[in-house]
């Protein structure tokens, strides 16, 4: 459907029967040196189907197809605070639609899975404050999703709206590896969300090679744990995310998330 079709056959698998699908598959290339980092997205493919009422399925989708390029770079004005800015150009064909599954055979209806695209550049800048030496207590803040140019009318609004992130860490010190516990603000939805739901507990311990990390919010909770042994690195993600539509249909998707990478 992100490139333009789709059989009558697959719309009847995928729209036909009460369920709900969620696929993610991307790729990435990371490299970095002292005064900049970057990373290129050739593949960048997400999609979520939820269909309801069995009688009459009335279908909600969004699928997005993402490709570009970002870069990061940072200037220490003191040995404890620093300035930042990430820059992210891309390109993407977003299908976002809600429709009772009759509505395709309708004249016109198969306009409906059409995907829009634009490309759009973000420039984030941020800054990290290291506050205290105990415990490592640092403040880091971002101005987040700041586009260059307007959004069309046409295109379908998937990022959070323009807003300053920020949040808290501190390492306290363990006998064994390291600790890591961060409190984040910043709001992860399209839709504007209540001040208590933008608080976000995270937290990573590292012990060798070994990373494990774990996270909650009001949307739901994560787990996993992430590995690197020379060249190769790998790990493994569990998340469920609650999904609202209305008092009657929240529901939680659950996820398992696969990484594997080479370090050249």
């Amino acid at each position: 459907m992100l490139n333009g079709g789709a059989s009558e056959s697959n719309l009847n698998t995928l729209f036909g029967q009460v369920h709900v699908e969620q696929i993610e598959v991307n790729s990435s290339i990371y490299f970095s040196s002292r005064y900049l980092s970057g990373q290129l997205i050739p593949v960048n493919v997400k999609g979520l189907v939820v269909v309801r009422n069995e009688a009459n399925p009335e279908a909600e989708i969004l699928a997005v197809d993402e490709k570009g390029i970002g870069f990061q770079t940072s200037l220490p004005l003191h040995k404890n605070f620093g300035l930042g800015l990430q820059t992210r150009s891309m390109s993407r064909k977003i299908i976002q639609q809600r429709f009772y599954f009759t509505d395709l055979s309708a004249p016109g209806g198969s306009d409906r899975l059409k995907p829009k695209e634009e490309s759009v550049l973000f420039l984030e800048p941020g800054f990290i404050w290291r506050l205290t030496e105990a415990w490592n207590f640092r403040v880091a803040g971002l101005y987040a999703n700041a586009r260059t140019s307007a959004r069309a009318e046409d295109v379908p609004q998937i990022d959070p709206p323009p807003e300053f992130q920020t949040g808290v860490a501190i390492s306290p010190p363990i006998s064994w590896g390291d600790l890591d516990l961060n409190l984040d603000y910043k709001t992860l939805s399209v839709e504007s969300a209540d001040l208590a739901k933008r608080f976000h507990l995270g937290s990573l311990y590292r012990l060798g090679t070994m990373n494990l990390m774990a996270g909650v919010d009001a949307f739901g909770l994560s787990a996993g744990m992430y590995f690197g042994l020379n060249n190769v690195t790998s790990g493994i993600l569990y998340t469920t995310t609650k999904i609202s539509n209305d008092s009657e249909s929240d529901f939680y998707t659950q996820a398992v998330y696969v990484q594997l990478g080479w370090k050249f």
